[in-house]
């Protein structure tokens, strides 16, 4: 589609919705979200071009670096979900959204079994102490 025809945030679009596809379902979705996830964990854009054109060809051919590249104390677990969620194919992405959301609470839960073990509640992850 021309520029006029666009409708959203370029470096947030999936490959399909850049390249004109009609047929776009909860997967462009489950894209858009699992970009926004990747921006939240390490506060950076990373298909976001100098331009307009570069932005487009970055969605549609660059795959975004391991999130642990910026942040490295992000999980293993939680790299994983994100970056399946920002596949470039469709079919290589969660189906559903509670197939997204299933795998998402698979790794808080672990997450905070990992805290528990190491006697450290949430709180005291997020702000420093211990139980």
């Amino acid at each position: 589609p021309n520029d006029a025809e666009r409708m959203g945030t370029p470096s947030y679009m999936s490959p399909e919705q850049l390249y004109g596809d009609r047929d776009l379902d909860i997967r462009s979705d489950i894209y858009s979200l699992g970009l926004t996830l990747y921006v939240a964990l390490t506060c950076q854009q990373p298909l976001q071009g100098e331009d307009l054109e570069t932005t487009i060809s970055n969605v549609l051919n660059v795959d975004p670096p391991d999130p642990r590249t910026k942040v490295p104390a992000i999980s293993e677990a939680m790299t994983q979900v994100v970056m399946k969620a920002i596949r470039k194919r469709p079919q290589d992405r969660f189906q559903s959204p509670k197939e997204f959301l299933d795998a998402l609470a698979s790794v808080e839960h672990d997450a905070l079994n990992e805290l528990s073990a190491a006697g450290i509640s949430w709180f005291g992850k997020i702000f420093g102490g211990r139980r």
